[in-house]
């Protein structure tokens, strides 16, 4: 699958929603939207979007042995060092963690962990997203490469569907909603979002491709609509549930599609942005190790004796993102992008990789 620049843009503004909202206290004015509930559905929606694509090109043009092995290869030199790399710095810094949490997070089932344990886990409370990725990436290529072309799309759709439903019925039978959002059933609308989207830019689905590409203005705006109708009225918990998230879901596959568009209006420039371009490259790095750097942050308050500027929350918010952006910075550039080279050696076909 070609590189899209704007796709990189989109993870940008995604990994930003994510800070706000975990940089800036919850009573601040900005946090009047769920900045980091829509960055995570974006991300998912893109990681839906980017797998399926990646595996629709590769699917018949190697043996499936070589195909599966090829994806997990390069998924793993992506995503696994420097997620265990951050493990390994905090046993170093003898970070505490809650019994069973460390395990849990090291084999990549924190999110079921958090979900049968609902609580506070610093400096890894957030990894619950990065375990229902690779929940899904265990699954998903499996479906795409041995399902029949025939059966990929009404497939997807109902991963699609049962996601709001599971969330409903686990609702109805009692669970919080921090325990039922944490289930990787429960992101299936958006990563599946970004599955249907990928089989309707590869001509799964013309017709609904064509109503897509006429109207994803207005589902973008129906998909808000739907959030923050039920989001704003606590007495609509299962509407929440059932409706808003899936409308974020829908936002999401209506920004990507966006973003594979070929237009040049103020947004497409500000996505195509070298300095967004960056942030978007690294924005892997920069949600990984958004916690670790309370420590040099926590440093640099005890050396200045806690002065008055770092008060300000938006100067706080603003030292704290640069600390993060910094290590990610040095992370990709010393550590992810070597690794990544490696990646030529495990090709989909014999040709150029996707």
């Amino acid at each position: 699958m070609k590189h899209l620049p704007k796709v990189d843009g989109l993870r940008a503004i995604a990994v930003a929603g994510v800070l706000v909202a975990h940089y800036l206290p919850t009573d601040n004015v900005i946090q009047f939207m769920p900045w980091g509930l829509l960055g995570v559905q974006l991300f998912f929606v893109i990681s839906g979007f980017l797998i399926t694509g990646i595996l629709l090109d590769a699917r018949g043009k190697a043996k499936n042995s070589d195909v599966l092995k090829a994806f997990y290869m390069r998924r793993f030199l992506r995503i696994i060092p420097p997620y265990y790399l951050l493990l390994a710095i905090y046993s170093i810094l003898g970070v505490s963690f809650a019994s069973g949490t460390l395990l849990a997070s090291a084999l990549y089932y924190l999110n079921i962990f958090e979900s049968a344990f609902p609580g506070e886990y610093p400096y890894i409370g957030h990894f619950w997203t990065l375990c229902i990725e690779e929940q899904f990436y265990l699954v998903w290529p499996w479906v795409i490469i041995f399902l029949p072309r025939s059966k990929l799309l009404i497939f997807t759709i109902l991963a699609m569907l049962f996601a709001p439903t599971s969330r409903v019925l686990l609702d109805l039978a009692g669970l919080p909603y921090l325990s039922i959002r944490n289930l990787p059933t429960s992101a299936l609308d958006s990563l599946g979002g970004g599955a249907l989207l990928a089989l309707m830019h590869h001509g799964y689905a013309p017709r609904l491709m064509q109503w897509w590409q006429r109207y994803y203005g207005w589902l973008f705006a129906l998909g808000l609509l739907l959030y923050f109708a039920t989001h704003f009225n606590t007495a609509l918990s299962i509407s929440h549930l059932w409706i808003g998230l899936f409308g974020t879901a829908i936002c999401g596959m209506s920004a990507v599609h966006y973003s594979t568009l070929n237009y040049d209006t103020l947004f497409d420039r500000f996505l195509t942005n070298r300095c967004v371009q960056y942030i978007g490259k690294i924005s892997y790095g920069i949600y990984l190790y958004q916690f670790l750097t309370l420590f040099p942050l926590y440093k640099l308050v005890s050396i200045l004796g806690h002065p008055t500027i770092l008060k300000n929350d938006y100067i706080y918010a603003l030292t704290w993102t640069s600390m993060t952006i910094a290590t990610a910075a040095i992370s990709w550039h010393c550590f992810e992008r070597p690794l990544l080279r490696l990646k030529k050696l495990f090709q989909y076909t014999s040709g150029k990789a996707a």
